[in-house]
């Protein structure tokens, strides 16, 4: 059965599926660890939809499965959204296209197009929030422990920054890493200060 992932190899869509992947060299890293890739074009991605069963949106984009495809998926085809709002799926035209729709389950819909039904999952909403018990709490506690400290750091430095958007400083994500690696049981080494140095200097070489 092929799972497709219509969006970008990076953060959500890391490693999810197959891939349609947006850039060559974000596409030639999937391709490294043995991904099919498809960069997306009209073309591809309407071939890719004819093949397809199980279809995953993960852009943050508009349309990405949208009135061209939807004539071109296999009966029974599923879809769904992990990466954006309900806007990566384009669900207007689908319902456009359908003679009929209804409710099979919860967070199940049936999409009747000529010759063949269509799913999509959970409104085309994102499928973790929309339909489970979205993020667990193993992967938001360091998402909050970044914000709780982000905003020590601003009490603290704050009189000292100019009004602009700044990164969260590399120091406090290595902290939360190393507190989520100790409350998990895992460790790691430290490298020495010479070490430290020689990552940050130009001076070696071959």
């Amino acid at each position: 059965m092929p799972f497709l992932l219509l969006g970008f190899y990076h953060k959500l869509g890391w490693g999810t599926a197959v891939g349609f992947l947006i850039g060559a060299a974000l596409s030639a890293s999937a391709g490294f660890i043995g991904m099919t890739v498809a960069v997306r074009s009209n073309v591809r991605t309407a071939e890719a939809a004819k093949h397809g069963d199980v279809f995953f949106t993960a852009t943050g984009n508009l349309n990405v499965i949208g009135r061209p495809h939807f004539a071109l998926l296999k009966d029974g085809a599923i879809l769904a959204n992990v990466g954006h709002f309900n806007d990566e799926i384009e669900l207007g035209a689908l319902a456009e296209m359908a003679k009929g729709r209804r409710a099979i389950r919860p967070f199940v819909e049936e999409f009747q197009l000529p010759g063949k039904k269509v799913f999509v999952l959970a409104e085309g909403r994102l499928l973790n929030h929309a339909a489970a018990e979205a993020n667990p709490a193993a992967v938001m506690d360091m998402s909050f422990a970044n914000q709780a400290l982000s905003i020590e750091y601003l009490l603290k430095h704050g009189k000292d920054l100019a009004p602009r958007v700044y990164p969260v400083p590399r120091e406090l994500d290595e902290e939360i890493a190393r507190r989520k690696l100790a409350a998990m049981g895992m460790n790691i080494d430290t490298m020495s200060a010479a070490q430290a140095e020689y990552a940050r200097s130009w001076k070696a070489g071959t």
